[in-house]
């Protein structure tokens, strides 16, 4: 991140500006989503309404720390961004934002990213697919396992034109079936070839990086509490082969511990 994009982000958990705290005093309620496009109607939703997407992901309060030291392309890469995707978006000249939410907004229901949260949710926004949505629920969890059907996806996902691109029309013309399901979830919502259904982020390594959350697509005018960080992504001249963030526990949210954010951010009590 730029020493700018840095200031700011760290103006977030100093003084009146910080974290909003749960009546366990344990750091909670922030989340961060990346946002991108080129032109300001790209930023007014969480995902641009040009992408058709219905939800949209989200990472955890400890990780948004991590970024601090972090350059955008490393950001991308550990949030569960292929580096083809990266290359492609950077040749486009595609602006990169960081969007910070507070969890406790009302007008916003974050839930945790796994298979059953996102299928649930999924019912929600496409209540036209239910049925097929909870018909193949529990091969949904498995089917990304298959290295060959998901390699296809990807290659399809990178030309919204190609005739194998499901979207949600051709979905409905489809005869729906498990692959057409997973496609669907790919192409539109965004649950790419790293996605793993367990509420975390992995790279193209296969390491756990950021524990990662759900949500309804939503315009950022109708949220509470945000705040929006422009940030640089280059493509680096040669790729460090230590590209490791501190990976999460299973058992909590990873990163840093609640004593080295009270050390280095004191006074935190609301966002924004």
């Amino acid at each position: 991140m730029s020493k700018k994009s840095k200031q700011t982000l760290k103006s977030l958990y100093s003084n009146h500006n910080g974290i909003l705290r749960s009546k366990t005093k344990k750091l909670c309620c922030v989340v961060a989503r990346i946002l991108r496009g080129n032109t300001k109607a790209d930023f007014e939703y969480l995902s641009p309404l040009s992408k058709k997407r219905r939800t949209i992901f989200m990472i955890d309060v400890s990780d948004i720390k991590l970024m601090l030291n972090k350059k955008g392309y490393d950001i991308l890469v550990n949030i569960g961004y292929p580096e083809n995707d990266i290359k492609d978006l950077i040749s486009k000249n595609v602006k990169f934002k960081l969007a910070v939410i507070s969890r406790n907004d009302p007008n916003i229901n974050i839930k945790v990213a796994n298979w059953d949260n996102i299928i649930d949710l999924m019912k929600i926004k496409y209540p036209k697919i239910k049925l097929e949505l909870e018909k193949h629920r529990t091969k949904l969890k498995t089917i990304f396992k298959n290295k060959k059907v998901i390699k296809k996806m990807a290659e399809v996902s990178k030309d919204s034109n190609h005739e194998d691109f499901m979207t949600y029309e051709k979905y409905l013309k489809s005869n729906r079936t498990l692959i057409d399901t997973r496609a669907f979830l790919y192409h539109v919502e965004g649950l790419n070839s790293l996605y793993s259904g367990d509420g975390y982020t992995y790279n193209e390594k296969g390491e756990m990086v950021f524990k990662e959350y759900i949500a309804g697509n939503v315009k950022l005018s109708k949220l509470k509490n945000y705040k929006l960080i422009p940030f640089n992504v280059k493509q680096p001249k040669t790729l460090k082969k230590n590209n490791k963030w501190l990976p999460p526990q299973k058992n909590g949210t990873g990163g840093p511990s609640l004593r080295t954010f009270k050390k280095l951010f004191r006074n935190v009590t609301q966002i924004l």
